[in-house]
């Protein structure tokens, strides 16, 4: 599966598609709104990590439960989305916002096509595309159809069980010094789920975009190995860039929605930290 379409060929569409921009930051939650105010590609909506694809109701546990199949289609219907519309996110470089607009359209089973813009907003600009500034009026009317796919989110319980299961492995996607519990920044408590084995998302990332597929099959081809791969992060945002990756070569996967921020919170689970899973 190729996720990703050039600035070029975006040019060239016709009719144009929905475009979203996604250029969150965990680190400042006030950067997508500073930075779209700036400038944004023509027609972009505004779809903020935070505020619109979690959802702090939500049951799934952790800092950022995904929204139920519902509350996205909304969202996307508000905007004017269709089953045949083509949605192009644009992201940071690090694909966080984007990657987690992807897979809850997959948890939500959307049939509209989305494709990540390779490069984001900067190779936007480097190809001449064009910039404005207001904000465009959601024109609503959309209609999706959803087909939701609840066995691609698992909780702290299935997480659990999963240990005692040699054929089930559990990845941590967060950096390795998070991950060996050497820094935390978010959490009262550092280190990693018992178990986790670490898959930094970063490490397949280049230029706003995954690596070849060659390098994929070769970064991931030990989980081939294992029937049942479940991702985790944090809070379930990262995870999802290494499920781009995973789509990529065609190894099938879920995801801890509550991850680390989920584990951490009942005071009876152990935690890791250095290199031993």
């Amino acid at each position: 599966m190729n996720w990703f379409i050039t600035a070029e060929d975006l040019r060239k569409l016709e009719p144009a598609p929905l475009i979203f921009d996604l250029r969150f930051r965990l680190a400042d939650l006030a950067y997508h709104d500073q930075v779209y105010a700036e400038g944004h590609i023509p027609g972009a909506f505004l779809v903020d990590f935070e505020r619109d694809l979690s959802d702090p109701e939500g049951d799934f546990g952790g800092d950022h439960p995904f929204l139920q199949p519902e509350a996205f289609a909304n969202l996307l219907e508000k905007y004017g989305a269709r089953d045949d519309s083509l949605l192009v996110l644009y992201d940071e470089p690090s694909l966080m916002s984007a990657a987690r607009f992807i897979y809850q359209a997959k948890f939500s089973g959307l049939a509209c096509p989305i494709r990540i813009l390779k490069g984001g907003y900067e190779a936007w600009l480097q190809a001449g595309g064009g910039t404005e500034k207001d904000l465009p009026k959601a024109p609503g009317g959309g209609n999706l159809t959803i087909a939701p796919a609840p066995e691609l989110i698992c909780r702290q319980d299935t997480v659990k069980a999963q240990q005692a299961d040699p054929t089930s492995l559990l990845i941590d996607s967060r950096s390795p010094g998070r991950y060996r519990g050497e820094t935390e920044p978010r959490y009262p408590v550092a280190g990693h789920i018992p178990g986790a084995v670490n898959y930094y998302y970063e490490d397949i990332l280049t230029d706003g975009a995954l690596k070849d597929t060659a390098f994929l099959e070769a970064h991931f081809a030990d989980l081939k190995n294992y029937d049942d791969i479940i991702l985790s992060c944090g809070s379930g945002g990262t995870a999802c860039v290494n499920s781009l990756g995973l789509d990529m070569v065609g190894i099938p996967h879920r995801i801890y929605n509550g991850s680390y921020s989920d584990w951490i919170k009942n005071p009876d689970n152990k935690v890791n930290t250095g290199d031993k899973p």
